[in-house]
């Protein structure tokens, strides 16, 4: 993508929204289960993306997603931590202590991509 499109994708970022999707399978039988949000990296523009905006942003797609019985797939390569390793593992860990809360309400369910393939219609 050119500069426009990398600068409007870190915008969104930035906006009070989330994403939820739904698994799509294929005529060939794949299933497609769309990506939500990205875990940024901290290097380059992406620091401007604050850890609290970024906490935000997917403590609310999770909301959402419980709110609307869909999903919330936050993605991550091993790649996104090798910058400011210490506040993307802060960032990890207090989502997975928010993911937990929201379980031990009965609000959310965990699934691996594997569980939801075999799960949908």
């Amino acid at each position: 993508p050119g500069p426009l499109a990398r600068l409007a994708r870190l915008l969104d970022y930035v906006l009070p929204t989330a994403r939820t999707v739904l698994p799509q399978r294929h005529e060939s039988g794949l299933v497609n289960i769309p990506d939500s949000l990205l875990l940024l990296g901290r290097n380059g523009l992406r620091r401007l993306v604050t850890p609290g905006i970024m906490k935000r942003k997917i403590k609310r797609g999770i909301d959402q997603a419980c709110d609307r019985g869909e999903i919330f797939h936050l993605w991550f390569h091993p790649s996104n931590f090798s910058y400011d390793t210490d506040t993307q593992l802060a960032i990890l860990e207090d989502v997975l202590r928010y993911v937990a809360e929201r379980r031990r309400e009965g609000k959310l369910q965990v699934a691996t991509m594997e569980m939801i393939s075999k799960n949908i219609v």
